[in-house]
């Protein structure tokens, strides 16, 4: 793979070195892009994944920044941003002026407001902001939606989207923190969201239920049910309650078939070419991890001058669907999308 502007940048500047941190120094090493410099403030895990990735380690990201200039054609072309949640605006803030790629996992805020503050910072900068909503990025979850575009969103009458897995463990489990991480809408829901909305675009309304809460603590368990014009339907459901491994499965009904990606399965269920809802089984292999896959297309957008895959305008909409579904499930009653006034 070349690194030169086909493959991935030059050099990279990682910051957060926590788990998501390390998934991301691993997928630029998949396109061959070096990490030059990981930024955190714990002296001792920032120097860990340096050491693994053959990166200066940093504490302070101004002097990050003052080491390892940023910008087209320099040693470091793109920052990546894998801090939790609440520091995003922030970190993107600090960024200095530029056209380069950053990169930024999502949630892009815990609520519109910091969502649309984050596009704000990127906008003022002039940096390509790509926001890495990574399911897009998976094989099957990409076959599906190239299906529904070539036989036809506005045939889908039921779309089912499952998300389960243990609690996730954070520093001070900030997971479970709502006012942290969002919660169960805001952190574990909004992949499946996020993709509902590209599939179908916003719901005309939303009624969604939040529950398994422990003491102080943040609901583990959220359903929801988007409602479009001609009936269609999409519902969603999400949880930090199930002890097995981690599992997500997809149920589509259209006028042309059925779709279906069954839980801890490589295969794909399509519909028969001719409609008629006989499927075929075809494998989809994860040959190159997603989220390589993600940052390799993230680069070659920015690389030929185009809007990344996932823009601010996306991430700051998944945030938006995923608020009214908290604010729903907390009032208990069904909430109409604003439509899209700032």
């Amino acid at each position: 793979m070349d690194a030169s502007g086909v493959g991935g940048p030059r050099g990279v500047l990682l910051v957060g070195a926590g788990a998501m941190g390390r998934v991301h120094a691993d997928a630029w090493a998949e396109i061959d892009a070096p990490v030059a410099c990981v930024v955190d403030p714990d002296g001792g895990r920032a120097r860990a994944l340096a050491d693994r990735a053959g990166a200066h380690a940093c504490t302070d990201l101004q002097a990050a920044l003052a080491r390892h200039p940023i910008g087209r054609g320099r040693a470091v072309e793109a920052v990546d941003v894998c801090v939790p949640t609440p520091a995003h605006v922030s970190v993107l803030a600090a960024l200095p002026a530029g056209r380069y790629l950053v990169v930024t996992e999502r949630p892009l805020g815990r609520d519109p407001a910091e969502a649309r503050a984050a596009a704000s910072a990127a906008r003022t900068a002039g940096y390509d902001l790509f926001v890495a909503h990574v399911v897009r990025f998976f094989p099957a979850y990409r076959a599906i939606a190239e299906t529904v575009r070539e036989r036809g969103a506005d045939d889908v009458w039921h779309a089912r989207l499952t998300r389960i897995g243990p609690a996730p463990r954070g520093a001070g489990d900030w997971f479970l923190d709502e006012g942290r991480s969002g919660g169960i809408f805001l952190d574990l829901m909004i992949h499946d969201l996020d993709f509902a909305l590209d599939l179908f675009g916003p719901p005309g309304a939303v009624v969604a239920r939040a529950g398994g809460a422990q003491a102080g603590g943040a609901a583990r368990h959220g359903a929801a049910w988007l409602s479009y014009p001609g009936r269609r339907v999409v519902h969603l459901e999400a949880s930090w309650m199930y002890d097995g491994p981690f599992t997500t499965a997809v149920d589509l009904n259209a006028a042309w078939g059925t779709l279906a990606l069954e839980p801890q399965s490589p295969t794909l269920e399509l519909p028969a070419a001719d409609g008629d809802g006989g499927g075929r089984r075809a494998r989809a292999p994860l040959a190159r991890t997603p989220y390589g896959l993600e940052l390799e297309a993230a680069w070659r957008a920015h690389a030929a001058g185009k809007a990344p895959p996932v823009d601010a305008d996306a991430a700051v909409r998944a945030v938006r669907l995923a608020s009214l579904c908290r604010d729903s499930a907390r009032l208990g009653r069904t909430l109409p999308w604003p439509g899209d006034a700032p």
